[in-house]
């Protein structure tokens, strides 16, 4: 770094220099231009003005008193060059000086001397013409202007020489016109010497040569500045090259340690999750078992009360790993139909005795009517509302908190939810606030009323994951209310086994009756939560047989036959993912078997999955969840799945025995928007027919084959279009299918199946829009 800043400083100060003596040299250049061109423009004078005098010698002159004037002008500036030279301000002249002194003295010592000359010159032939008029006139009458000619005058002279008779006025002018036309010869051998003809020419000589030196200097020093600023920017350039090269590197070092870090964090909050869910998974189980199994009502409602703190202690947990997958962006909803009043109810019993010990009430209207079902994920709305009405009792000394819940039908927004509290409201300012994570409206309220300031942010971001909007009016002092407007699906429960589609119809569950006499393998390490499987499966009349790990359980499935396999995930020796590949890969078992894990990440649920799981279970277990996955794999852990080959199994079901209430393509918001225009949303739904029945085929196909890279490619092909036209339930069928086959495992015969029909179904209603469309372009047309 010092070596770098050393060569910049030492290139930028010979940058300096050079600079400054191309300007010294440049300005010198101009100086010397300057005095060459003064020297030109009076040499060419004073050679003019001698040639003119030297005619005039001859000819006669006409303005004797003009020439002199110009002379006295020349010399004059003769002077000035002089007075310059005399006074040393040459300027602009810096290396040159007494170069450009001496051509500068030769010039005006010459100048001077020559136009001394000329003048005297002037003066003589005046004197001359004077004198010889004088003589014209003694001897020759009225014929002065011939006799100036010169063979006049050496006619009369030469008569002078030969005569003896000449007056002496005569003699005396003879001999003075001889010696003035001697002195005029002398003056022209002054002016017409070698010496004094070329000076103009030596002083413009030696100037332009000065010049000439000068300038290359100038174009030398001008390519060393180039030169100068090249390698100042090149040595600039390598070193920024090296200095982002090294702060590209540290950056990367930087970028793989917050990965680390995150990975880290992830791995963390994992191994926590796991290690709190699976004790929480006993308490609650032995809770759940204590309730199920006594007769005594105080019983029950103290086992309810444990439920309740267990499912409240959960719900702190998911918070904190809720907000690390959101952070990832890993959180993902379900959509399972659930009623609103469970929820309530479980939210009830949660709060309720919270608002009692405050003593403030705790209203709860539920206007969703008890036939109507949600299609969505009920834990995330349970969430949302535990802890909009935690904060209202947190925050509510005296009055009430009220929670109304309304359905709106043929609404976008048809879900409704106010919470409204009569507590310490919040500040207009600080309302943009509240939705931040690890921030509350002011600094004391977490002294005062505690919490970790997770609870609104995880609400806000729910809330927009599943598509809804939030909204929150207070006053100081007054208290708050959150309202919230959600688009969910619905149905209609119209008898014990059958639903009836409202908005966009999602998948039936029937219930079916429990086989007893099944066998039920447990594999898990944890005593407690054993405990919980091995009671509940002989409450439901289930044989059980329980090992403690994943290499325990190969080597008993290997002498034995189960019904339904019960997974661990952590355990000694071989984990639950490492078992199930075996059982799959290894013993080749299409046994049932449900995974269960403290682990709530995606990743763990689809490594279960591509391993060869038919469902993932999540601790703490709940009995309800239990009986749901059995009911809903009832086929498979009955042995209703093919045993040699799955040829003919997967087929194109007519389309009347299909629920045509499970299509979605009627509800998309891509072709139920005002993005598109009609034009464009008719080609989509042909588009959408086309594909789609040409992936039916291809999967029937692949699965016909056995194989998983082309099952693969066909569910990864139908879940991006499905995903694009918004039909979630078919989108996420196709990609739970896909997770399975990417694991180099066939999926479930059932699951395929399910999902060939609601491929079927949801053709079949798009050709119906498709010629409702040309139903109804046609009416417009003959109108």
């Amino acid at each position: 770094m010092n070596k770098f800043y050393l060569s910049i400083g030492a290139l930028l100060a010979t940058m300096i220099v050079t600079l400054s003596l191309l300007w010294l040299h440049y300005v010198e250049h101009k100086s010397i231009s300057h005095y060459r061109e003064l020297v030109s423009h009076l040499g060419h004078d004073i050679v003019e003005i001698r040639d003119e005098i030297t005619l005039s010698s001859i000819n006669g002159l006409d303005a004797p008193y003009q020439l002199n004037r110009q002379l006295v002008s020349i010399e004059r500036e003769v002077h000035k060059i002089e007075k310059l030279y005399k006074d040393n301000k040459l300027e602009g002249v810096f290396f040159h000086q007494l170069d450009i002194n001496n051509a500068l003295t030769d010039f005006h010592d010459s100048a001077l001397e020559v136009t001394d000359a000329l003048d005297h010159i002037v003066g003589v032939i005046v004197a001359r013409n004077s004198v010889l008029s004088s003589i014209q006139a003694k001897t020759v009458q009225g014929s002065s202007h011939e006799a100036s000619k010169g063979v006049a005058v050496e006619h009369i002279l030469a008569s002078f020489d030969s005569s003896s008779s000449v007056s002496p006025d005569l003699e005396r002018l003879s001999l003075t016109f001889s010696g003035l036309v001697e002195q005029e010869k002398l003056l022209f051998s002054i002016v017409l010497s070698g010496t004094n003809v070329g000076f103009v020419e030596h002083a413009e000589h030696i100037l332009t040569d000065l010049t000439t030196v000068v300038r290359d200097r100038v174009a030398a020093l001008l390519f060393v500045s180039i030169l100068l600023v090249f390698s100042i920017l090149g040595l600039m350039g390598w070193h920024r090259a090296k200095e982002l090269k090294r702060n590209s590197i540290a950056y990367q070092e930087s970028v793989e340690k917050a990965e680390q870090a995150s990975n880290s964090k992830s791995l963390f909050l994992a191994t926590m999750s796991h290690e709190l869910r699976t004790p929480m998974n006993g308490v609650l189980g032995v809770a759940q078992l204590i309730k199920e199994q006594t007769t005594e009502l105080e019983t029950k409602k103290n086992a309810q009360t444990i439920i309740n703190s267990g499912e409240h202690l959960v719900t702190l947990l998911n918070d904190l790993l809720d907000f690390s997958k959101m952070e990832q962006d890993k959180l993902k909803l379900e959509a399972v139909a659930f009623g609103v009043s469970n929820v309530v109810d479980s939210i009830e019993s949660a709060l309720k005795p919270l608002a009692l010990n405050k003593q403030i009430d705790l209203n709860i209207v539920n206007q969703v009517p008890e036939n109507v079902e949600l299609i969505g994920d009920a834990a995330r709305l349970r969430q949302i509302l535990f802890n909009l009405i935690g904060n209202g009792i947190k925050f509510t000394e005296h009055g009430q908190v009220d929670l109304n819940i309304q359905y709106v039908m043929h609404q976008k927004h048809n879900l409704e939810i106010k919470v409204t509290d009569t507590g310490v409201g919040i500040e207009r300012d600080k309302l943009d606030r509240i939705f931040n994570a690890f921030e509350q409206a002011e600094l004391s309220t977490t002294r005062k009323f505690g919490g970790t300031g997770l609870g609104l942010s995880i609400v806000k971001q729910l809330v927009d994951l599943m598509g809804g909007s939030v909204d929150v009016f207070s006053q100081p002092d007054v208290g708050t209310e959150f309202t919230i407007k959600l688009s969910m699906p619905v149905q209609i429960l119209k008898s014990e086994l059958e639903f009836e589609d409202l908005d966009t119809g999602k998948e039936t569950s029937v219930k079916p009756d429990s086989s007893t006499g099944l066998h039920v393998l447990v594999v898990e390490d944890n005593n407690v939560s054993a405990l919980f499987f091995k009671s509940f499966c002989e409450t439901e009349g289930y044989q059980v047989t329980h090992v403690y790990d994943g290499s325990e359980a190969i080597d008993f499935l290997k002498g034995n036959h189960v019904d339904l396999i019960v997974m661990d995930n952590h355990m000694p020796k071989m984990n639950g993912v490492e078992a199930i590949r075996q059982i799959r890969q290894g013993l080749k078992l299409k046994t049932c078997i449900f995974a269960c894990t403290g682990d709530v990440f995606k990743e763990a649920h689809d490594e279960f999955i591509a391993a060869g799981a038919n469902f993932v279970l999540t601790k703490p277990l709940q009995l309800d969840s239990l009986r749901r996955a059995i009911a809903r794999h009832t086929s498979v852990i009955m042995g209703d799945y093919p045993k040699e080959s799955n040829v003919v199994s997967l087929t194109r079901s007519p389309i009347e025995s299909l629920p045509l209430t499970e299509e979605e393509i009627s509800t998309s918001e891509l072709l139920n928007g005002d993005t598109l225009e009609e034009e464009m949303k008719t080609d989509l739904l042909k588009t959408f027919v086309e594909e789609i029945e040409q992936n039916v085929e291809k999967l029937i196909e692949a699965y016909r084959s056995e194989s998983t890279g082309s099952l693969f490619n066909v569910l990864h092909s139908i879940k991006g279009i499905t995903a694009e036209f918004g039909l979630s339930d078919v989108s996420h069928r196709a990609e739970k299918c896909e997770v399975v086959s990417r694991g180099g495992t066939i999926p479930p015969m059932e699951e395929l199946q399910l999902l060939v029909n609601l491929l079927l179904v949801n053709i079949h209603q798009a050709e119906r829009i498709l010629e409702r469309n040309v139903a109804v372009e046609a009416q417009k047309e003959s109108l």
